[in-house]
């Protein structure tokens, strides 16, 4: 029964819920490890326990309290008869989320066998930032989007054509079709919101109408009909969205029903996550997650990194180039049997 419950509740989560905002919790009624169990039969692994940990990998949550307690022996249930005490309620959440979490705590409570679980969360998240750009390879079954590459890449090239190195042309004339590029595909997307948000509010509409008809209404077909096409183009819509999420999310091959839409946008969401950077720790051993202080840190990290520490002369600096240059020139000239024979 215990085992059915975690699998349903994984599919239910996966299905229904944005798992990179979640928390669940509540009495688990299983310790997941040997620290969070005192006296009576031995802690030991379970089926049960299993399943839980693999919900938590596939949805990515995290015992939070744990994670900010690694150490610290604390009880929520506690058996005199037994002489045993246990930590088998407890909050899990999204990773993405631990940065949030200002306070978590075991206090007391009334209950008499039951102790309660406090959580503190500042529901105030950093804001994002722009991610790394990559190439939409849908775009090339666009026409418009192919005609504007065609027409625009003999005006690019024309552009730069008095550049001798063509390893620098190329690259500017990549540089000129990304930012072509980046500005079709956002007109593109925005074109597409704002097209399946009025789909959503005429279905809308035309619900409510169906809703408040009568039978007798001579209308009610018209709108039924209008209904079942609206439903059918929105669906459509989805599953195209879907098919660009399960590319984002980095699976590798899916089959016609195996996961739900929800589930990929899911990954997508946790595959970002992964790569923002929400919690720091300076090098003196102090945490900060506030917007501002990270892209500090960030900045004097690289700052530090890149910070030359030479104080020696000048002079002799530029001796060490000069000689490089030198080197340089003598290695790539021709190569004859007398400098082979040197090597």
């Amino acid at each position: 029964m215990q085992n059915t419950f975690v699998k349903d509740l994984n599919q239910f989560l996966l299905s229904n819920a944005n798992v990179s905002r979640l928390i669940v919790g509540g009495d688990w009624n299983v310790a997941l490890g040997t620290f969070d169990k005192k006296g009576g039969i031995p802690w030991r692994p379970t089926t049960y326990r299993d399943y839980i940990i693999a919900m938590c990998e596939e949805l990515d949550l995290i015992d939070i309290l744990r994670k900010k307690k690694p150490n610290a022996k604390l009880f929520t249930y506690e058996s005199k008869p037994l002489k045993m005490k246990s930590r088998i309620d407890y909050f899990l959440i999204a990773n993405s989320m631990s940065h949030l979490v200002s306070h978590v705590n075991i206090g007391i409570s009334i209950a008499l066998d039951h102790r309660v679980v406090r959580l503190n969360v500042n529901l105030t998240p950093n804001k994002r930032g722009p991610s790394l750009w990559k190439f939409n390879n849908s775009l090339l079954l666009d026409d418009e989007f192919v005609s504007l590459i065609e027409t625009s890449y003999s005006a690019i090239s024309e552009k730069f054509c008095e550049l001798d190195d063509k390893q620098l042309k190329w690259e500017m004339i990549k540089m000129e079709l990304r930012g072509l590029i980046i500005q079709y595909a956002k007109r593109k997307a925005r074109k597409s919101r704002d097209y399946l948000e009025s789909l959503e509010q005429r279905l809308a509409e035309t619900e409510t109408f169906i809703n408040n008809s009568n039978e007798s209404d001579g209308n009610l077909e018209t709108k039924l009909t209008i209904q079942e096409q609206l439903k059918k183009e929105l669906q459509y819509l989805y599953e195209k969205r879907g098919e660009g999420t399960m590319s984002h999310s980095k699976l590798r091959w899916t089959e016609q029903g195996e996961k739900p839409t929800r589930y990929f946008f899911n990954m997508e969401a946790k595959n970002f996550n992964q790569k923002t950077i929400t919690e720091l720790e300076t090098s003196e051993g102090v945490k900060i997650t506030g917007h501002k202080q990270l892209l500090q840190e960030i900045e004097t990290f690289y700052q530090n990194l890149y910070h030359s520490e030479y104080a020696g002369s000048h002079e002799l600096f530029a001796d060490f180039v000069h000689s490089v240059q030198h080197d340089k020139e003598n290695l790539e000239g021709e190569l004859t049997s007398k400098s082979a024979v040197r090597f």
